[in-house]
């Protein structure tokens, strides 16, 4: 019952409509090291030094601890 193929794309029906793959899950924000894709409906991989980014794989909102990225 909590693992999914797709989620609904409709925020009428329910606030979880991005998909994250490796959990089968739909979410309403996606997980850490992933970022709502308003495009596919995916939470989509960032990049590796980023652990929060925000409408991009590269547009870093928190970075990974010791990371070839240290300052936003």
């Amino acid at each position: 019952a909590s693992s999914c193929l797709s989620c609904y794309s409709s925020t009428a029906i329910t606030p979880s409509i991005y998909f994250h793959s490796p959990t089968t899950r739909c979410y309403t924000t996606c997980p850490d090291t992933t970022y709502n894709n308003n495009a596919t409906l995916i939470c989509t991989p960032c990049n590796s030094n980023c652990l929060n980014c925000l409408n991009s794989p590269t547009f870093c909102t928190k970075c990974v601890p010791n990371s070839t990225y240290p300052f936003l």
